[in-house]
């Protein structure tokens, strides 16, 4: 499966809830847009493997199981993926 074929129905399944497909958009689209600017891909090279639509549910998945910045214990530690996001979109880094 390519990315470009990703649906909301296709995560749904993939995380095998009864989540209204529609509310799971925010998801998807954020996976897939991580996964782009992660790997430095443009739309064309999203499709390429098939390895990467697997890597764009695993992340959509990630960002559904876990809703919130902070994670661990004591809520000690921020979310990896969040984090991680947050700085590919910094812009007062020194």
């Amino acid at each position: 499966m390519k990315v470009s074929e990703l649906t909301t129905t296709t995560l749904q399944e993939y995380l095998k809830t009864d989540e209204e497909a529609t509310a799971l958009d925010p998801f998807l689209e954020g996976a897939i847009s991580y996964v782009k600017q992660y790997a430095g891909l443009t739309d064309e090279q999203m499709d390429e493997g098939d390895d990467i639509a697997m890597c764009v549910l695993a992340v959509a998945s990630d960002l559904y199981d876990q809703r919130q910045t902070q994670v661990s214990v004591n809520n000690s530690y921020i979310n990896r993926l969040v984090d991680s996001m947050l700085f590919m979109h910094s812009r007062n880094l020194l």
